[in-house]
């Protein structure tokens, strides 16, 4: 019996070329396959990451929307559009301390106040996905005049923002790890979070404290937290020159970017990141 030419008779030679041909076919479809599944992935990172940012969009515009003295202030413009950079000098200065206020450590917010039929576009090139959200403030009780206010938000990147080793100021742990960083920039990262409004009379071992006419109003802990007594734990402040008593700063050329003042409070002209590595 001849068995060496079994394989060449058992798959000709025409067949043998279909059966590379099927191959090449498997292969494409399994790359695709792989392809699909990270476009898949990355789509739904974005759209995760869209709903949570218009979700915080909304809530700002709602805060505002509620509030009869912002409201007033939107009626009572004249000239439009107003950009974000005029706000202060036309009357709506507290709806842009409102926004900056309420936007999160991890976003970007920029405004704008239009005619209601106005596109109303933000006048700022970005290589960012921006996302938009808009009201219309109608009237109050003593004026008419309807106002378009758009919000538009997109993700920060304060990594970028705060350069490794530029920091005035670290606050370490028993172990020597850097816990805390504050920069020249008015950036402060922690390791852990910010608490705001409450006793600060308890800090843990190994604590840097802020102490004030009334005891201990501030500290940061060997964990990266900071317990603030007073104020809050906003950011991007427009100045710091105003600490009461003798303070925590951080200077740039002269002007306060950072302090904790004898009162507890914080003032950062630049970005609190929590939950960072300083």
């Amino acid at each position: 019996m001849r068995l060496k030419n079994f394989h060449a008779n058992f798959f000709p030679e025409n067949q043998r070329g279909w059966i590379r041909i099927i191959e090449v076919f498997v292969a494409i479809l399994l790359i695709m396959g792989v392809v699909l599944l990270i476009i898949n992935n990355v789509y739904i990172g974005k759209k995760d990451l869209s709903v949570g940012i218009n979700k915080n969009e909304l809530s700002i515009l709602r805060e505002i929307e509620l509030n009869n003295t912002l409201r007033a202030g939107i009626l009572a413009t004249v000239s439009l559009p107003i950009e974000w950079s005029e706000f202060d000098s036309s009357g709506v200065g507290d709806v842009k301390d409102k926004i900056t206020e309420k936007t999160p450590n991890d976003l970007e917010c920029e405004a704008k106040i239009c005619e209601i039929n106005d596109g109303c576009l933000l006048d700022t090139t970005l290589e960012k996905d921006i996302y938009a959200k808009s009201i219309i403030i109608l009237a109050n009780s003593e004026i008419y005049n309807p106002r378009q206010l758009k919000l538009f938000c997109w993700e920060s990147s304060p990594t970028s923002w705060i350069p490794e080793g530029l920091y005035n100021y670290y606050h370490k742990n028993s172990l020597g790890e850097d816990v805390a960083g504050f920069n020249s920039e008015g950036h402060i990262t922690l390791m852990g979070a910010c608490v705001s409004g409450g006793s600060c009379d308890n800090p843990p071992e190994d604590s840097f404290i802020m102490k004030g006419p009334s005891g201990n109003v501030a500290y940061i802990d060997s964990d990266g937290n900071i317990c603030l007594s007073s104020g809050d734990c906003s950011a991007k402040s427009t100045d710091c020159n105003s600490p009461v008593g003798e303070s925590f700063i951080i200077k740039n050329d002269g002007a306060n970017v950072i302090y904790i003042d004898s009162t507890g409070d914080l003032c950062l002209t630049g970005i609190l990141t929590e939950n960072g590595n300083p």
